[in-house]
Formats: C-alpha cells, sequence, structure tokens
C-alpha cells in the first residue's frame, strides 16, 4: 500500500499562474514603460463613447506606451507615446497623445519589470488611501 497509497493522497498542486499586475496608465510615472493589458468598459454613454475613441486610436492590448510627460499642477494632461520606439518595431517611433487622468484611468497597463518605479508610485498612493 506504501507508494500507491502515498501517490492517492497526494493532491495536485493547485498553483495559480501569475498575474500580471495591472496598474491604470494615470499611474505609470513620467519615463515609464508598458505594456497595455486592458481597456475597461464604461458605464456611462458620455464614457463608453470616449473609451470606443481610445481604442479606435490604437490603444488596445498588446500596444507598447510610455508616459513622456505630465502637466502640473495635479499631474494632468498626460503625455503618452502610442507604439513606443522599445516595442521591437522597426520605423515605428509612435504618436504622441495628451489625455486626461479620467481617461488615462481606463487603460490598464502593466509596466515593464526593470521600470519598478511604477510599483513605487501604486504603493505610494495605496497608502495615500
Amino acid at each position: 500500500m506504501g507508494a500507491a497509497s502515498g501517490a492517492r493522497d497526494a493532491q495536485p498542486s493547485s498553483r495559480l499562474v501569475d498575474e500580471p499586475i495591472a496598474i491604470a496608465l494615470s499611474d505609470l510615472p513620467v519615463g515609464g514603460f508598458a505594456t497595455i493589458h486592458a481597456v475597461l468598459p464604461a458605464n456611462a454613454d458620455v464614457d463608453r463613447r470616449l473609451v470606443m475613441r481610445l481604442i479606435e486610436i490604437g490603444f488596445v492590448p498588446g500596444e507598447r506606451v510610455r508616459v513622456v510627460a505630465q502637466g502640473h499642477p495635479g499631474r494632468e494632461p498626460v503625455a503618452v507615446r502610442l507604439s513606443a520606439a522599445d516595442s521591437g518595431r522597426k520605423n515605428m517611433n509612435g504618436s504622441t497623445f495628451a489625455m486626461r487622468r479620467h481617461e488615462a484611468d481606463f487603460i490598464r497597463v502593466v509596466p515593464d519589470v526593470q521600470d519598478t518605479r511604477a510599483n513605487d508610485a501604486t504603493n505610494r498612493r495605496a497608502a495615500r488611501r
């Protein structure tokens, strides 16, 4: 019974696949690179049109972005480079868009692993709440 019993008693590992930690595009620090993970759905008609427009101009999952500047005060508007130069696409410099933080909040991004500044910004924001 020894080995066979032990094999039956062993439970399969229920290890979850690591999900990427997505943050709002508005929380990505200036100079930070990321990949779009999702564009959140909107409830209000006005916001639904906004989300559709963001998707139409290229803010889609898998696309690379970089925050190039933020206005002062209030870090608004946010200047975002779409199809950031490090995306691996040759001859692709990207387009730069200025957006309000409200618009950038609909876009969820996964910061580059080496970009720990994004994690620091998220932790600071969470601590303020």
